[in-house]
């Protein structure tokens, strides 16, 4: 299995657990000083590496959800490629526009899904 998809997967549901912690504890005591919020910030920002002012940790519920959110947080930084050709990028682009999953390919998981398709995507073109 892929590295990055381990890493993602077992990232996700500490993730989820922190905001959800995070919103009960808001919702019993408050959090006026914004103490609890720095510290979800700086955990979050230790486990994945990110900056989290990126991420609306605070109200989360008026987004896409704690799930959404989670998922986000949990899912690495894309891989920058330097030196990328305009031929190599209509070629992702075109991929991305007209790819159709093949039928082997076929996954439960959506998020497995969501990471094999880049991974073919990129391993075809590069």
């Amino acid at each position: 299995m892929n590295r990055i998809l381990i890493l993602q997967k077992k990232r996700y549901p500490e993730v989820l657990q922190l905001i959800l912690a995070y919103t009960d504890y808001c919702d019993e005591k408050g959090d006026e000083d914004q103490s609890a919020y720095q510290k979800l910030e700086d955990k979050l920002h230790e486990m994945t590496g990110k900056e989290m002012s990126r991420f609306n940790l605070w109200e989360w519920w008026e987004a896409d959800g704690a799930e959404n959110l989670a998922f986000n947080i949990a899912l690495p930084d894309p891989v920058i490629v330097d030196n990328i050709t305009k031929n190599e990028l209509f070629e992702i682009v075109t991929r991305l526009k007209t790819f159709e999953l093949p039928e082997e390919k076929k996954l439960q998981s959506s998020v497995l899904q969501s990471f094999m398709l880049w991974k073919w995507i990129l391993s075809s073109v590069f």
